[in-house]
């Protein structure tokens, strides 16, 4: 059975975020929203946003970076922040819950990137508005990239244990919880969950995107 478009454009995306190729995508859906027929397609918009908050961040927490850089990167996280909003309070586009909720996670992890308190408040209503491990997780982020580690620490604890509940794939969890534990220097801890992660990793591209995030964090 043929894709339909918008089904063939999610697809493309995730094959933009799982291989890393963020700036390929940023080209990719600045020309689709360009197109009449997409220009109020708030899952594209939203797709943009990610793409940028991404790029960003490859070089945002970086040292010896250029000035150049640095504004750059700062531009791309205000014009993610702008879209969001835009999909959040709606004026342009036409956004479903799902959409606008996913807009809410991103928009709580831009502004813990740029250490602003109000991510707290966001990543919370979140939680409240829906109950489970995604919205658990990035509440435990937040707190994380605000430096919080005691209460990021919990939430990852909850993360955890609502992702069991809801069968979330093991190596998706053991892989978040691994990272988080040798952030905050717990590296037997650390070490328990990479095996667990590397046991259960599958062959496919999304074994092989999460196999390169553990090896960006772990000498494997």
């Amino acid at each position: 059975m043929s894709k339909n478009p918008k089904e063939k454009v999610q697809a493309k995306f995730h094959h933009f975020a799982i291989t890393n190729r963020h700036k390929e995508g940023i080209v990719f859906f600045r020309k689709l929203l360009k197109n009449k027929d997409h220009r109020k397609d708030s899952r594209a918009w939203l797709n943009l946003a990610f793409l940028l908050y991404h790029q960003a961040l490859k070089s945002y927490w970086k040292k010896n970076v250029s000035v150049f850089v640095k504004k750059n990167t700062l531009k791309q996280l205000h014009e993610a922040e702008k879209i969001l909003k835009g999909i959040i309070y709606p004026h342009k586009t036409s956004s479903n819950e799902e959409v606008i909720f996913n807009a809410k996670i991103f928009l709580a992890q831009i502004y813990a990137s740029m250490s602003k308190p109000e991510a707290v408040k966001i990543a919370k209503e979140n939680f409240r508005e829906k109950p489970m491990a995604i919205s658990a997780n990035r509440l435990a982020d937040v707190y994380m990239r605000l430096g919080n580690k005691k209460l990021a620490e919990s939430w990852y604890k909850k993360y955890e244990n609502l992702a069991l509940k809801e069968k979330v794939p093991s190596f998706l969890v053991s892989t978040d919880m691994a990272i988080f534990y040798k952030q905050i220097h717990k590296n037997e801890l650390a070490q328990r969950y990479l095996k667990k992660a590397l046991k259960s990793i599958p062959h496919s591209k999304e074994g092989k995107s999460i196999l390169s995030i553990l090896r960006s964090n772990f000498d494997i």
